[in-house]
C-alpha cells in the first residue's frame, strides 16, 4: 500500500472516493447524468493508470523487496547461515521453516491467529 501512496496518490486518496461517492449521489438526485459521471470516472482513471505506468518499476520493486523483507525471519538456529521464513504447508497451516530446505530441515510452527512480525522490525519472532 506505501508504494501506492507514494508513487500512485490519486488511486489512494479519499478524496478520490468521496469525490466519485459525491458524483454517484448527483445523479440519484437528477443533477447529473450516468454519462458524464462515467466519462470524468474514466479519465480519472486514465490519471491513476498513467501514474502507475510511469512508476511501474519503482512500485514493483518496492513490492518485491517489501515481499523479501516480510520473509525474513531471522537465522536458522540449526545452520546459521540460512534464514527463517514463512511458509505454509500442503493442508493449509504455516510455518516458519529454513531456506535451506531440504538440506535443513529445522522448521517451527506458527499458531493460528497469531500475526507474524520479521526479526527485522522486531527482536521477538512472533508477536501476539
Amino acid at each position: 500500500m506505501e508504494a501506492l501512496i507514494v508513487h500512485a496518490p490519486t488511486i489512494t486518496r479519499h478524496e478520490t472516493t468521496a469525490d466519485l461517492e459525491s458524483r454517484l449521489d448527483a445523479i440519484a438526485r437528477g443533477e447529473a447524468t450516468p454519462e458524464e459521471v462515467v466519462a470524468e470516472s474514466k479519465a480519472k482513471l486514465r490519471e491513476a493508470l498513467g501514474e502507475l505506468r510511469v512508476h511501474g518499476e519503482a512500485i514493483a520493486r518496492w513490492i518485491r523487496e517489501s515481499f523479501a523483507w516480510e520473509q525474513d525471519h531471522g537465522p536458522c538456529e540449526k545452520c546459521s547461515t540460512d534464514r527463517m521464513m514463512l511458509r505454509k504447508s500442503r493442508r493449509g497451516s504455516r510455518f516458519l521453516g529454513c531456506s535451506n530446505y531440504p538440506e535443513c530441515t529445522t522448521s517451527r510452527p506458527v499458531p493460528t491467529g497469531v500475526f507474524v512480525v520479521t526479526a527485522k522490525a522486531s527482536e521477538s519472532t512472533l508477536a501476539g
